[in-house]
């Protein structure tokens, strides 16, 4: 093979995160330079990985538009209404305060939802907000489980099912004139939406280099909110909900293309000892990428493997050995292009090391416990804000489908500005400021007079100004749980963040009704824990510029003494610091070994 193809097999290897060992002399500066460019089979994956963030924004805001409750008042039935008392109560010809037994919609942004079929006002108002509860349930139970599935069967043996069955459950959900199925289907369809969301996320993010990370995990974020205004789009051209959630369902079907053109995630085989499939979808990209030249006569070597799962460059000259099954592994000649061609075939993993890892691991060391801990709280606050602002955009002033149009749509320059933000001030910072100016706003709002169009205006701006700070902060947290925790664990530490903001997103329809006793309370509540969580969130390891975690030992080891306050204090850690977590890890890996043997 010629320098030139030893060059171009290195560099495009290096690009799907298997920095393979060099065996030419290039300048270290050239590959540098190199480093981190998709070619056009990395640029195919990342966009079907996007496809379960969009169809996520559509369902997960459906029920703003299908639930939407519209003013109403009584409808006389066998009596005379003398006077209206609220929307719920009337006053008789016998003078007698009653209670509604029908009631009269406004017609002017809905001509049914579920809600207006199904009469959900007053006394049946809870059974709205159950509705859009169990949808949050639904992301709940996938967050908690389908993440440890896709970490013990593989990414793809979950995306694919979790994509068909949504655009089933979503269309059939249409048709339904029951308001407890609708609730059931509602249920289901948030399982394999919120399932396949978080997959297509960490397929993505095991796939990028470094600095790329920033970039792709805003743009699920900002994809996410496209959905939401093609759901305000939608819902203004289409004002009947059986209509409206049939094309809600219909816009799943391009998550069948999963099927065909997606593939598992090398870094996940790899930490299961499945070199050979590795080794087949590296070649897979070379090809696709027009590097079939490149590709070595020799194959892929184990040693080669087991220096892999690196994303940057400061990782090149690393020996510190890789958590990973034992195997057997034999050289074999196989046909390749009329070719014979040396590859490696591997055994299955014998002995100790074939233990899966899950949500467990992440308690058993005392900084991954805290850590976890704290991210959750992160999770928690940012749902619970986000969730309250999204959903109760429609009680602002004004056409409610323009306000949730305009929810969505801003948040597109907040995630393009603060993309390259935190990439120069760093992750726990912007995260901090943003939960905290976010949950400033919620509380201020609750104390603004709404007397005049002067502040019913501001209150809407203030409104939009906290949602985007929130999806901002939202945003960052997908990237930052990715980069605080190992490979190995990586899956379900999204899983068990994923699921605490599913806890709150399913509280958040619940605490709305919280308005009866003080309008103020919901607000202030959202504030408060958003203020909480920004305060926390100053206590965990900045990541900016630091490479991807392999191992639980690295994980326990990486941002020791590295908090908020810390740098506050005059401290000044430098992300190159942590990369010493790969110097110390071999001193605690026996530590971590023994604790893995008490299972």
């Amino acid at each position: 093979m010629s320098r030139e193809e030893e060059t171009d097999f290195f560099f495009f290897s290096r690009l799907f995160l298997f920095p393979i060992s060099r065996s030419v002399d290039y300048p270290e500066e050239f590959l540098i330079g190199q480093l981190g460019e998709f070619g056009r089979y990395q640029w195919i994956q990342y966009l079907l990985h996007l496809l379960p963030a969009f169809t996520g924004g559509v369902h997960m805001l459906s029920q703003v538009e299908v639930g939407a409750t519209p003013r109403h008042r009584c409808l006389a039935v066998n009596d005379t209404i003398l006077e209206y008392v609220g929307s719920c109560h009337y006053v008789s010809v016998r003078n007698e305060t009653l209670p509604c037994k029908a009631w009269e919609y406004d017609r002017t942004y809905y001509e049914s939802t579920i809600v207006t079929d199904w009469d959900l006002v007053c006394d049946r108002r809870w059974m709205a907000s159950v509705s859009q509860s169990a949808y949050m349930l639904g992301a709940l139970i996938a967050s908690s489980l389908l993440g440890q599935l896709s970490d013990r069967y593989g990414r793809w043996k979950v995306l694919v099912p979790t994509g068909a069955l949504q655009m089933v459950f979503a269309t059939g959900c249409g048709f339904v004139q029951n308001y407890y199925l609708y609730v059931a289907l509602r249920f289901l369809i948030a399982v394999n939406v919120s399932g396949a969301y978080m997959i297509g996320f960490v397929l993505t993010m095991e796939m990028a280099p470094d600095r790329y990370r920033t970039m792709i995990g805003f743009s699920f974020q900002l994809v996410f909110a496209l959905g939401i205004t093609v759901v305000a789009g939608w819902s203004y051209l289409v004002r009947h909900w059986p209509i409206l959630q049939i094309i809600f369902g219909l816009h799943s079907s391009l998550m069948l293309l999963h099927w065909w053109f997606v593939d598992e995630s090398p870094r996940w085989l790899f930490s299961q000892g499945r070199y050979q499939e590795c080794d087949a979808i590296i070649r897979k990209m070379l090809i696709q990428n027009g590097k079939a030249d490149a590709i070595p006569e020799q194959g892929f070597t184990i040693d080669q493997l087991q220096r892999a799962l690196s994303t940057t460059t400061s990782d090149i000259g690393r020996q510190e050995p890789l958590e990973q099954p034992t195997t057997n592994v034999t050289p074999v000649v196989v046909q390749e292009g009329g070719k014979e061609v040396t590859t490696v075939a591997v055994s299955p993993p014998v002995s100790s090391s074939d233990r899966k890892y899950g949500i467990v691991d992440l308690f058993k060391t005392p900084r991954l416990r805290s850590r976890t801990l704290n991210i959750s709280l992160n999770w928690f606050a940012n749902s619970l804000v986000y969730y309250g602002l999204t959903l109760n955009s429609g009680s602002l002033v004004g056409d409610p489908h323009l306000m949730l149009f305009i929810s969505g749509i801003i948040e597109v320059p907040a995630y393009l500005l603060s993309a390259k933000i935190i990439d120069i001030l760093g992750r726990r910072p912007v995260i901090s400021f943003c939960l905290v100016s976010g949950g400033l706003a919620c509380i201020c709002t609750t104390y603004f007079p709404q007397s005049s169009f002067a502040w019913t205006t501001a209150t809407t701006s203030v409104v939009m100004l906290g949602k985007s700070l929130i999806s901002i902060s939202f945003a960052i947290i997908y990237n930052y749980t990715a980069e605080l925790f190992p490979t190995v664990v990586r899956s379900s530490a999204v899983g068990i963040g994923s699921t605490s903001a599913r806890v709150s997103g399913t509280l958040t329809p619940l605490i709305f009704l919280l308005d009866s006793l003080d309008p103020k309370l919901p607000s202030v509540l959202f504030g408060i824990v958003a203020l909480a969580a920004g305060f926390f969130s100053l206590y965990l390891p900045e990541t900016r510029d630091s490479p991807l975690l392999h191992t639980l030992t690295e994980g326990e080891e990486f941002g020791v003494g590295d908090t908020g306050f810390a740098r506050l204090c005059g401290g000044n850690k430098s992300p190159l610091d942590n990369e010493r977590v790969f110097e110390t890890a071999a001193s605690t890996a026996n530590i971590i070994q023994l604790e893995s043997q008490k299972e």
